[in-house]
């Protein structure tokens, strides 16, 4: 009797109530298995495979990655990713030029779309983001000519809900969330300079973070938060060594980490999802 009152009560005092909800904490196998499903996934889209395909690295733990690939979509479509459905998983999808029209997916396999309409023209550059905050992704275009940006707030035809200019000619766009609030905002990797300029306030205007220096001209830009802290930061992907460096902080430096993933022609994608 004695001893099931010792297990009773070592049960009690390791169930953590939650309203009126008690859950016990994770043991380290459950922690590992959910920072799998949670954490930023480094993904490619290869458009010259047969077919084209999408590779993303999954860590399995600290000491160990898998490799999950299928085939979805064209050798012209230009690769975007996010969380469609507001499920908290991101999925894949594409910008096909040839019809400026948008295919989405609501899980990472090889299939069909579940999502289709057109949008924009067809020399913009695809980016998504969480515009107004409400946990679904939604698509926009970066305008290069005008440096100008045009975002939706829903995965429908229409016209755009938010239009603003920043940057300018000849900058790469990146999305992120750099304040922490839980809407995106965005920036450019300008190459001539290698500088990072961001926004957190979806209206025209200057950048709102100081801009800083981080990686090459020639490098393709990405934005995750990488170190779980609930910020994104600014990475890159070099396709001449085929290698990832991301950063923790958005200032200059070297990179904090560096992972070696890909072939130099692939397009870089990043996201969080359960595989």
């Amino acid at each position: 009797m004695f001893a099931a009152v010792v297990f009773l009560a070592a049960i009690q005092a390791a169930w953590t109530s939650v309203g009126q909800i008690a859950v016990l904490p994770a043991s380290a196998e459950e922690a590992e298995e959910q920072k799998k499903n949670t954490d930023e996934k480094l993904g490619l889209f290869r458009p010259g495979a047969a077919p084209p395909a999408w590779f993303f690295r999954i860590p399995v733990n600290k000491n160990k990655t898998e490799t999950l690939s299928f085939a979805f979509a064209t050798a012209e479509d230009k690769p975007i990713f996010g969380d469609w459905n507001g499920d908290g998983s991101a999925s894949i999808g594409v910008f096909r030029p040839s019809n400026a029209k948008w295919y989405l997916k609501n899980e990472n396999s090889s299939g069909g779309h579940d999502i289709s309409f057109a949008y924009a023209l067809s020399t913009d550059i695809p980016v998504v983001g969480d515009w107004d905050g409400d946990d679904v992704d939604t698509v926009g275009v970066f305008r290069s000519s005008n440096a100008t940006w045009y975002l939706k707030n829903s995965n429908e035809a229409g016209p755009q809900d938010i239009h603003m200019v920043f940057g300018a000619s000849g900058d790469k766009p990146v999305v992120g969330d750099w304040n922490g609030d839980g809407k995106d905002g965005v920036g450019v990797f300008r190459p001539s300079n290698a500088r990072w300029y961001l926004r957190n306030t979806l209206t025209s205007g200057g950048n709102e973070i100081p801009s800083f220096a981080f990686a090459n001209p020639s490098d393709r830009p990405i934005a995750g938060d990488w170190d779980e802290d609930g910020f994104d930061t600014a990475g890159v992907f070099r396709p001449g060594n085929t290698r990832w460096y991301l950063r923790n902080s958005l200032t200059g430096g070297g990179a904090d980490q560096t992972i070696e993933f890909g072939s130099s022609a692939d397009l870089p994608v990043v996201g969080r999802f359960a595989p």
